[in-house]
């Protein structure tokens, strides 16, 4: 292309000057080779003299702060090291609105630098009528821009109603590459980055990797169980897995693989609406687009057991939702604990008077999960469905008691209704007898609703229970019951739990243990006592109970079994977690008194228990 700037004489010094390259597609016309041949060329005709380059590959011109490169060449023209920047044309240096470009241009102004494109020549901004021309140039390629971004936008929402994915491939899934012919040219994994041509079509299919299927199936299946999200992930990791950006799995990657339609062969734009310019109005949702990995009862109970898990987990910050208030002691002074924010804490250090010697306080989460596995390892247990049937049939027949009085309490309001009349038309001489027999009456009247208000108040909970699902006339319903325990409804729950649990004892010992650093160890103990006719030995538990499954006792496990002093990088590959997971858990363990820790230079060193020490 001919430059519209003129050549300078012979003989003349050479200007000094910089080229910007910016490319934002993988169009050939805009490619970087073809931008410096021309301002090359340019150079050599208009005697510049190019310093150094400034290039910004697959990045729109709109968003200057988003260009490294254009921001540190910004940061330069002060400097007064050159006088003039080359481009091809003036939408490679901004795409940006008027206002936005006009910084830029008083910043190369104040500096004595040009723009100079080989398209337009040298943009003149000290004179009005340069300016005018500037203005309407900038308006004419930000304005393009916005076209570019509607006729993209208007073809990516075709293809995403006919089921195309937009978007890098999802863990689980390969992506087949199909050219021109219809033939499948190229299938990559989802860690894989490969470029195909326009015309060429995508599809994704399931991973050729089996492990990797195992893996999704194992996620979905172990949510539903009511596996902790972070415990699934450490399983992942010790598999060696890796999600599709190549990285360890963690709690989040986790939770957005179970929340993907795209395992159900569903794909979806527009979710989140993004774009300077053009944006999809609604979500395009597309059924049947791919093959799907998990069936749709498998995706709905999963997604409903883990949104259930975080309801439960924000619903015992609220008041009133605690479940084991009624129930739950402290050990030291015997008065009850409360819920607090998401914590359990005795009665006694929260009066503002020091009445308790050693107050508890204990993650609500962690203590009621324990009281549920509990309760359906050694109450809802196969053993106990015999006693658990006896006391339903027991509160049944209690409850057909109650139905019985009303009955007689209501042929009772009858008879005085009906009393009342004839004592209004009865003779003199009877109106003593039809009166007393009223009195009679009423003095009946009032034992009942007496007794059927006491009885209205343990049988609620009863029937709380029944809603709650505990029809255990079979193995299959007490076995459902027992799974689907920690997704019941919370107020149903805690008045099971009241039925059930006659008293939890919590206690926090402090040991004159202490390691180098001063780090005490205050480990918790406590005794659970269920309702004896169901269940009559005590439970007592600890920390181990508390928090089972739970990384720090994998590390203190391993540092005792080697013997010998590890470091956190060591642990993080024996236990498939990063290392600052590693040292968060290890340094728990040390807190607990499980392992030993010591300092060795700027890293800290973990070490088994000497037999003084244990």
């Amino acid at each position: 292309m001919k430059s519209k700037t003129t050549p300078k004489a012979t003989g003349s010094p050479l200007i000094p000057a910089v080229g910007y390259i910016r490319m934002s597609t993988d169009d050939q016309k805009d490619s970087p080779e073809r931008q410096r041949g021309e301002i090359v060329d340019m150079a050599q005709r208009c005697g510049y003299q190019i310093l150094r380059w400034y290039e910004d590959h697959g990045l729109t011109g709109t968003e200057s702060k988003n260009r490294p490169e254009f921001q540190r060449m910004m940061k330069d023209a002060p400097k007064r090291e050159f006088k003039a920047i080359l481009v091809w044309e003036p939408s490679r240096f901004s795409r940006e609105d008027f206002f936005d470009a006009a910084e830029h241009w008083k910043i190369l102004k104040n500096g004595g630098v040009a723009i100079v494109s080989v398209t337009k020549g040298e943009m003149k901004l000290d004179d009005v009528s340069g300016q005018i021309m500037a203005l309407i140039g900038q308006n004419e390629s930000h304005n393009e821009s916005r076209r570019i971004a509607e006729r993209s936008l208007s073809g990516k929402v075709l293809k995403a109603s006919k089921g195309v994915h937009f978007g890098p491939t999802p863990w689980g899934y390969d992506r087949e590459f199909i050219d021109e012919s219809g033939k499948v040219v190229k299938r990559a994994a989802c860690w894989e980055r490969f470029s195909c041509p326009s015309s060429w079509k995508t599809r994704l299919s399931p991973s050729s990797d089996p492990d990797v299927i195992k893996g999704l199936q194992f996620i979905f299946q172990s949510v539903i169980e009511g596996k902790s999200l972070r415990a699934i992930a450490r399983e992942l990791n010790q598999r060696k897995l890796k999600t599709a950006r190549g990285n360890m799995f963690t709690i989040l990657a986790i939770k957005r693989i179970i929340r993907n339609p795209i395992y159900i062969g569903v794909t979806r734009f527009g979710v989140n609406p993004e774009g300077k310019f053009a944006r999809a109005e609604e979500t395009i949702f597309t059924a049947e687009a791919h093959d799907a990995l998990v069936s749709l009862s498998t995706f709905d109970t999963a997604n409903g057991v883990l949104s259930s898990a975080y309801q439960s987990r924000s619903a015992c910050c609220a008041a009133g939702t605690f479940l084991l208030s009624k129930v739950l002691v402290c050990g030291h002074c015997g008065r009850g604990m409360v819920g607090h924010r998401t914590n359990y804490e005795c009665k006694g250090s929260m009066t503002g008077i020091a009445v308790c010697e050693r107050p508890v306080s204990i993650s609500a989460v962690a203590m009621e999960a324990m009281i549920l596995r509990m309760l359906a390892e050694k109450v809802l247990c196969e053993e106990n469905r015999e006693k658990l049937c006896i006391a339903l049939d027991r509160k049944s027949s209690e409850k057909g008691g109650a139905s019985a009085e009303s009955a007689q309490l209501m042929e009772l309001q009858s008879k005085i209704a009906r009393g009342e009349q004839n004592l209004a038309l009865a003779e003199s001489e009877n109106f003593s007898a039809i009166a007393k027999l009223l009195d009679e009456w009423r003095g009946q009247v009032k034992k009942l609703n007496q007794r059927l208000q006491g009885e209205r108040k343990t049988s609620a909970p009863n029937k709380s229970i029944s809603k709650a699902g505990l029809t255990l006339h079979s193995p299959e319903a007490l076995k459902a019951l027992r799974e689907n325990l920690h997704i019941c409804d919370r107020q149903l729950l805690a008045m099971a739990i009241r039925q059930t649990v006659q008293r939890i004892t919590i206690k926090r010992e402090v040991m004159d243990v202490r390691f180098s650093g001063d780090i005490p160890i205050d480990p918790i103990t406590g005794e659970v006592q269920f309702l004896p006719e169901l269940c009559p030995d005590a439970f007592p538990f600890g920390d181990a109970e508390l928090w089972p499954g739970r990384a720090y006792l994998e590390v203190a496990k391993y540092v005792n079994k080697a013997r010998r002093p590890v470091r956190r990088g060591e642990l993080a590959e024996a236990l498939g977690i990063n290392e600052t997971a590693a040292l968060k858990n290890a340094t728990r363990a040390v807190r607990f008194g499980l392992i030993g820790f010591k300092k060795l230079g700027r890293a800290f060193v973990f070490e088994p228990l000497s037999p003084a020490k244990s």
